[in-house]
Order: structure tokens, then sequence, then C-alpha cells
């Protein structure tokens, strides 16, 4: 009886707080402004009060959907709706996931969809973008390889082989899904079914080529032909040398959508902060450890950047970095630059890979020639004088 007591005046507090004056909205002065003082008050009501208590009462749940209109695209907003089991809220979490698909609230909003059986509005609005290049249909793609999840997994398998999605939404598919474990057998289960597109095959090849684990690239060599030669492997510095090298060239290179340098760098600014900076690598390393770098990635993997598996209680595989910890959680940043918060109370099974996240198959896909100009640009990075 005390309890029970106990809990209605903890929630006759959080309704008076629920209830003070109500804010206009939010200060657009940044992507996510602090919230007004009065607003933040309610906002940390609603972390407290018993979700029964909003449903019983229709002037508390008139006030509740005040504070979630005020606090629309901003990450709280997405912590409150899955606390507060808000399924008609999916849109919203949608559009926040389209809009900032790197932030962990991001991942934390399409899991919850996903949960809360509402997959069916992620699969329409993968399917009626899939059709074009559109910036949103790829962040969704992102999100939903990352996931882990069987059904995030399916959702991006239907669009793989559907006949009406664009060319470079497939290749957005098949690279986001050979950054991890699952997602690259699913690819190779494609192909060795004969159901993945001509189209996709030979992109297919070389992604599964660069997946950072031994027996996934040995399984896909079995069904995928060479894509290439033996590119620039056991090459040095003084082989390379008989090709002329040149900067600009070398540039084109590191954005090459294929070697993708970008999606785990970071020059000046741009690119996926998943491997170290690059911005001013050649006053860090001389050329010829650049070299090194690229053709044994594993023979040196830099501080805080070691990958980790990391099996969750609800099926889910996650690969990264772990770029944040807490008593209570993790952050893992995946090889798509998408951040996850993960509560350890999750956790099965935590792994340090032995192998680093930087593909060990990357110099096989680039010529002496173009491994020249790569080195050439990497080597010009410093700082001015």
């Amino acid at each position: 009886m005390i309890k029970g007591i106990k809990s209605i005046g903890i929630s006759i507090l959080v309704f008076s707080c629920l209830f003070s004056s109500f804010s206009q909205g939010l200060e657009q002065n940044s992507i996510f402004p602090d919230l007004p003082p009065d607003l933040t008050n309610r906002v940390e009501a609603l972390k407290r009060i018993d979700p029964s208590v909003i449903q019983s009462s229709d002037s508390i749940k008139s006030v509740v959907d005040k504070v979630f209109d005020s606090i629309i695209g901003h990450p709280v907003y997405v912590e409150l709706t899955i606390r507060l089991d808000r399924k008609e809220n999916a849109e919203q979490l949608i559009k926040f996931a389209e809009k900032y698909p790197d932030h962990y609230g991001s991942s934390e909003a399409i899991r919850y969809i996903m949960k809360s059986g509402n997959t069916s509005i992620l699969t329409g609005r993968i399917k009626n973008d899939v059709k074009n290049n559109h910036p949103s249909t790829l962040s969704l793609i992102k999100l939903l390889a990352g996931s882990g999840s069987e059904d995030g997994s399916k959702i991006l398998t239907d669009a793989l082989l559907s006949p009406t999605s664009h060319p470079d939404i497939k290749r957005q598919i098949v690279g986001s899904l050979s950054s991890s474990k699952r997602g690259a057998q699913i690819v190779i289960d494609l192909k060795a079914s004969g159901k993945l597109p001509e189209d996709i095959q030979l992109y297919s090849g070389q992604m599964l080529s660069l997946a950072p684990w031994p027996k996934t690239r040995e399984l896909a060599a079995k069904h995928f032909s060479k894509v290439a030669g033996r590119g620039s492997v056991g090459l040095t510095m003084l082989d390379l040398k008989i090709f002329p090298s040149d900067i600009e060239r070398g540039q084109k290179v590191y954005s090459d959508p294929v070697v993708g340098c970008f999606r785990c760098h970071v020059i000046e600014g741009k690119g996926t902060a998943f491997g170290p900076e690059l911005s001013l690598i050649g006053d860090k390393l001389p050329p010829e450890a650049i070299l090194n770098a690229i053709q044994e990635p594993s023979a040196g993997i830099s501080f805080d950047y070691e990958a980790w598996e990391i099996e969750l209680d609800t099926t889910e595989f996650i690969y990264g970095i772990i770029v944040s910890e807490t008593e209570d959680f993790i952050v893992i940043r995946d090889s798509l630059g998408v951040d996850q918060r993960v509560s350890k109370s999750a956790i099965i099974s935590r792994e340090k890979s032995k192998a680093s996240a930087m593909p060990a198959g990357l110099a096989q896909l680039i010529s002496p020639k173009q491994m020249a100009d790569l080195i050439a640009y990497l080597s010009n990075l410093k700082k001015e004088k």
C-alpha cells in the first residue's frame, strides 16, 4: 500500500512538472540546441513518469503530446518515444534517421521501429525510394545494414533483388551489407543461388574481397571470379618509382568508390571517422610506412582503432570500433560511420578482432600505377609551413 502511495506521489509530482508554463518551441541556433529550462523540466519528468499514468488521463496525454511536438527533430524525441513506446511516432523517427544517420539516436530509432512490429513502414519507405538515388534512402540503407537484424537484412535483400532499384542504390546496399559478417554472407548466398543481379556481381566481388574476416573472403573467392590480379601486393617503393606519380590522380584513387578510402578516413573534415584521420599523414609516416599500412593493415593497428565483434541478446551482431564507454553503455561506430549505443546488459559476447578493420585485400584492387599516385597524394598531406 505504501509503495502504491509513493508511486502515485511521484506521478503527481511529474504531472505538476508537465503542467508548468508551456514553451513555444526550440531555438534553432545549432543542430541540436539546448532545450529551454521549462521544457527540459518536462522532458525530465517524462523520463520518470509511469507510462500508464499518461494513458489514464486525456489532459495529461494532451500536454505530453505538446511536449513531443516541441522536441521533434531532437535526439530526446527518440529517447522518449522508445521509453513511452509511442509507436505512432514512427514517421518522425524515420525523418530523424534520414537527416542524422550517423547519430546513435538514429540506429536506436530504426531498431525500435523494427522491434515494435512497424517493419512495414520501413519496407514501404525503401520500396518507394529505391528507384531514385536519394540521399535519405542511402541513410536508411546504412542504418538497416548496421542494425545487424534479420528484418533489416531482409528489407535490403528485397530491395537489392528488385528490378526497379537504381544501380547506385544496389551498389550502396551491397557495400552496406558487406560491412557486417551476416550481410556479407547474404551476398555470398545470393551469388551461390544464382539470384544476385548480373549488373552488381563485379562490384559485389570487389566489396567482399575487402571483408575484414578471412573466412568470409575465402568463401567469397569460391563464388566470385577474381576481380583483379595481384595489384600492388608485395611491391616496394622502389618498385613503384618506375611509375611517374601524380598527386591529383592520387586523390582520385583515394575517392574511387571501389577503393573507398573516404569510407573509413577523414581528410580536412570530409569522409567517415572510422579509421585514423589522414589530414596530416604525410607528417606522421614516410611513404614506405604508408605503403606497408595499405598492404598489411593488421601489422600495426592504431591504438583506439581496434575492431570489436559484439553479439547481442537479440541475435544481432555489431562490428566496429568503440568510441566511448560508460558503466551502462558503449557506443560503437560501424564501418559505415554509424554510431550505435548498446546497453552492456544486452551484450552476450564482446571480442576484439585480431585483424585490422582496414581491408586486407585493398592492395590487390589497386594497380601499381594507381598505388604510386595514391602514395604521392597521401605523402603530400602535411601541415602548411
